[in-house]
């Protein structure tokens, strides 16, 4: 019928939410509200918190994502490699921290890692290796030019970070938007059975020619 709704069967149903599914939907529209309500947040805060919401959404785009899990050859902007999910994405803040010469600015291209809440006996030295010679390996094979490779985390594995070749940055945030963010990288961190304190939110990042030069195996 014209200037109606067509009825069709099923019309209006709707498959119920897991409760992983609420739980995710839950901490999205606390981190929405966080953004939208706060106001004078710099770019830079601005980028922190999507990047939290961007670790919400990663589960709803694994099924093709999977389908090419590992495989450096084929190009996807979201790629699974190892245990990391790889962003190819530019940015769009503004920012420079003297103390450590990270800048970047609108259009940069980045590397964003992401590393999904994994059960500790799975999270190795090894692991991480082989993921980062992989990222290394695709950023070659793919002619990628990324001016970073970064990611925001928790302070364990940003501590840790520094290990594989990572500057670690403290970025200046109003503490209440810290806890809203704190508060849902914990609940990650407590969804993957770990019990020892999160520590602060951080930057991580490595510029990609001292990247590729430490992980890219000669072919």
């Amino acid at each position: 019928m014209e200037g109606g709704r067509r009825f069709e069967p099923g019309w209006g149903s709707r498959t119920p939410e897991t409760p992983e599914q609420q739980f995710r939907g839950s901490l999205r529209e606390r981190l929405s509200r966080l953004r939208w309500e706060s106001t004078g947040l710099s770019d830079l805060e601005r980028s922190i918190i999507e990047k939290a919401v961007e670790k919400i959404d990663l589960k709803d785009e694994l099924v093709e994502v999977q389908s090419q899990r590992d495989d450096t050859t084929r190009y996807q902007k979201l790629k699974q490699l190892g245990i990391f999910f790889v962003k190819d994405t530019t940015t769009q803040i503004d920012y420079e921290d003297p103390n450590t010469g990270f800048h970047i600015q609108p259009g940069d291209r980045v590397i964003d890692l992401h590393i999904p809440p994994l059960a500790p006996e799975l999270r190795t030295l090894t692991a991480v290796n082989k993921s980062f010679e992989m990222i290394a390996d695709y950023i070659d094979r793919q002619n990628l030019d990324p001016k970073y490779i970064v990611g925001v985390t928790y302070e364990r594995l940003a501590n840790v970070s520094r290990r594989q070749g990572f500057t670690v940055i403290e970025p200046v945030i109003p503490d209440r938007l810290r806890a809203g963010v704190e508060n849902v990288y914990k609940k990650f961190v407590e969804s993957s059975g770990q019990t020892k304190p999160m520590g602060k939110i951080l930057l991580c990042y490595q510029p990609t020619s001292q990247f590729m030069e430490r992980y890219l195996k000669s072919n």
